[in-house]
């Protein structure tokens, strides 16, 4: 199947949806650069194509946070600008928007660990989005998928409470959440 639709975009290399499939089908395979690449390129032809975006998005995310892990912060920080470049001015977006966006980063600097890109990256979400519970609640859960619980303080008294609770730590192997669908953004 991979070969088969390298095969297509070589030969139609300005098709929109093998360029969607294409780049879809290396999210699923865990190629983010190469399914970025193809997504860019179906964005390219019709920017406001939903799908495209989001995947190209989620490949950023997916990809930025394996830079984060290998300490290749440059990089990393790199791809999330791409993102936010793609991302939508909607703050109710976990995905798409550019408040959650943020929060992601500054859980990939935590992992990378650069506590002061991360704050700076939190302050830009809490500049986006004035529901301070829900983007506390949101990186806790962040931190929990990513193994990185966040060190700047929360900013809602609920989040403060529960943070002990969920962490990493807090959680027993078979209650960590492990991957979402295809997608969903880790």
């Amino acid at each position: 199947v991979n070969r088969t639709l390298d095969d297509i975009i070589r030969r139609f290399p300005d098709n929109k949806t093998a360029l969607l499939k294409a780049g879809m089908r290396c999210l699923e395979r865990d190629a983010f650069n190469k399914g970025m690449g193809y997504l860019e390129r179906a964005l390219a032809l019709d920017p406001i194509d939903a799908q495209a975006r989001e995947g190209f998005v989620i490949a950023c995310i997916q990809a930025a946070l394996r830079y984060a892990q290998k300490d290749r912060m440059a990089q990393c920080r790199e791809v999330m600008q791409r993102a936010l470049a793609r991302a939508s001015k909607r703050t109710d977006d976990f995905n798409l928007g550019r408040c959650y966006l943020h929060v992601r980063w500054a859980v990939m600097a935590e992992i990378g660990g650069d506590p002061a890109e991360a704050a700076r990256q939190m302050a830009a979400a809490a500049a986006l989005n004035a529901d301070d519970f829900r983007l506390d609640y949101f990186a806790l859960l962040i931190g929990v998928l990513y193994d990185q619980p966040p060190s700047a303080p929360p900013t809602s008294n609920w989040c403060a409470a529960i943070r002990p609770i969920i962490t990493p730590s807090g959680l027993p192997p078979s209650a960590r959440p492990t991957r979402f669908s295809r997608m969903k953004a880790p």
